[in-house]
């Protein structure tokens, strides 16, 4: 599993979270709805009511409005995503 922000597209922009994963890939509300499903059950819940109307339609809104507003409410951490089999120096 990959968790990456694409540099120069639309998503990356609005700093979505983009997920790939065995050649597939998610973005947005999509990425974090797909990566509940290796959380404990109440967040698997929560992702799997994600994906079905009218859940899903709540579930993006909820998505774009922390999306905007992450960084003031949690503040920036550096956390780098590395290559595959790029080992820590």
């Amino acid at each position: 599993m990959q968790v990456e922000t694409l540099q120069g597209s639309a998503y990356a922009e609005a700093g979505a979270m983009i997920l790939i994963c065995d050649g597939r890939e998610w973005r947005g509300v999509a990425a974090w709805a797909e990566m509940t499903r290796w959380g404990p059950w109440p967040i698997r819940v929560l992702g799997a009511l994600s994906r079905v109307w009218p859940f899903s339609s709540v579930a993006a809104g909820v998505y774009v409005i922390i999306a905007r507003n992450r960084y003031r409410w949690f503040g920036r951490r550096s956390c780098p995503v590395r290559p595959p089999g790029d080992s820590a120096v």
